[in-house]
């Protein structure tokens, strides 16, 4: 955007974490016209991001995948992102943070990116 062009990104996006950033990200990208979804290891009331920030990205059309945890990252054969593919995850014991601790469980699924 600085030098007057917008920027070149896919049209499904898939952001990692749920912190400040990671929001702020995704918003970012809602409005460059791409459908945006978070995936976040713990349940939405864990994430550390500002409560505000968090409403903000639902009403704008953020999706969330909550307990879940990247395990690999699927390309094609010119080296250009295809996928993500997370372990579902649940919640265990209640770790230093005060929150419970995410544990992987057997379940895997795979996310489509489209570029």
């Amino acid at each position: 955007m600085a030098v007057g062009k917008d920027p070149l990104i896919g049209k499904k996006i898939v952001i990692i974490g749920a912190g400040n950033v990671a929001v702020d990200a995704a918003r970012t990208a809602l409005r460059f016209n791409s459908e945006v979804t978070i995936v976040y290891r713990r349940e939405k009331a864990d994430m550390p991001a500002n409560k505000e920030e968090i409403k903000g990205a639902e009403s704008e059309g953020v999706k969330f995948i909550f307990l879940a945890n990247p395990k690999a990252i699927l390309g094609d054969s010119h080296g250009l992102l295809q996928g993500l593919i997370a372990t579902r995850m649940t919640l265990g014991e209640y770790d230093s943070s005060g929150r419970r601790k995410p544990v992987a469980t057997d379940e895997v699924f795979e996310f489509p990116v489209i570029l």
